[in-house]
């Protein structure tokens, strides 16, 4: 009988060994995943820093009344929360005139709702260096990058 309860035992052991073992793989699964998905974001981060150091440089200042953009219409898009934001930004006297979202489909219109106060943000200052919406910062952020893609073309 002891030899029973002993080859029980041993396999409830190795069991709950591979157990663990899996849990240990997935946890290293989930935190690699994520670790290069932070590498991505801090790469698109440091891309729409220097777009903006650009957009500083091109101007002269961070926020001045005349921004130095070419005039004309131009289309730029972003990864928002759902999805791709496209916007259409007008340049008119080297000034933002108005910023138009084109589509958005993938967004939570109650999100984009609150996120398109950075739009007047933006043509109030002039400047794309203004705060995000907190509560919709993924829709704003998605917005800004949007406007900040469309004026590459107008610099």
């Amino acid at each position: 009988m002891k030899s029973k309860y002993k080859v029980f035992f041993q396999s409830m052991v190795a069991l709950i060994a591979v157990v663990a073992l899996l849990c240990i793989y997935q946890v290293i699964t989930v935190y690699r995943i994520q670790a290069d998905e932070i590498a991505k974001l801090e790469c698109d981060v440091d891309s729409y820093e220097a777009t903006i150091e650009s957009y500083k440089e091109a101007t002269g200042t961070e926020s001045e009344e005349s921004s130095g953009f070419k005039d004309g219409s131009y289309t730029g898009s972003a990864q928002g929360f759902g999805g791709n934001i496209d916007v259409t930004v007008v340049v008119d006297g080297g000034k933002i005139e108005s910023i138009n979202i084109d589509s958005a489909s993938g967004e939570d219109t109650a999100y984009l709702d609150m996120a398109v106060k950075v739009i007047d943000d933006i043509i109030d200052t002039q400047s794309l260096d203004v705060d995000s919406v907190s509560g919709a910062t993924y829709s704003s952020n998605g917005i800004k990058n949007a406007v900040i893609s469309a004026l590459e073309q107008a610099i």
